[in-house]
């Protein structure tokens, strides 16, 4: 799936991890198309997992609120992944590759960026995913 973004910072009211901030500000761009390598729902909030401007090697959740999202499609494969409820409520999940419920550390793995094997699987998934998105 592609998303549009609309812009590029979010209120602390919709990054519960940013309460000591005003704002916080994305490496993305107004008017630019990213793919969806996930969607993620952190403390009830909507997040689409991207690659941002500054992209090394591992992509970051943003919330979904700074995007457009067109219609369509996400590729096959992915796996739901529910890291905790409370009352009943989904808080925190994430819809994308399969080692997110596998391997309850994989994207702390993956943005310390040691891990050979878990680079690896992002970048196989990633190259996946673009290639459904090119369609």
């Amino acid at each position: 799936m592609k998303v549009v973004c609309v812009k590029s910072k979010a209120s602390a009211d919709q990054v519960p991890w940013s309460a000591d901030r005003e704002y916080v500000d994305y490496s993305i761009t107004p008017g630019k198309s990213y793919i969806v390598y996930g969607i993620g729902i952190d403390k009830g909030f909507l997040q689409y997992l991207i690659c941002a401007e500054d992209y090394t090697y591992y992509p970051l959740f943003v919330p979904a609120s700074m995007f457009d999202a067109p219609e369509g499609s996400l590729p096959a494969g992915l796996e739901m992944t529910n890291y905790g409820n409370i009352e009943g409520v989904c808080e925190d999940s994430v819809l994308s590759l399969s080692a997110f419920r596998t391997n309850p550390y994989f994207y702390d793995q993956l943005t310390d960026g040691d891990d050979e094997d878990v680079l690896r699987i992002w970048n196989e998934f990633k190259a996946k995913v673009e290639a459904y998105e090119e369609g």
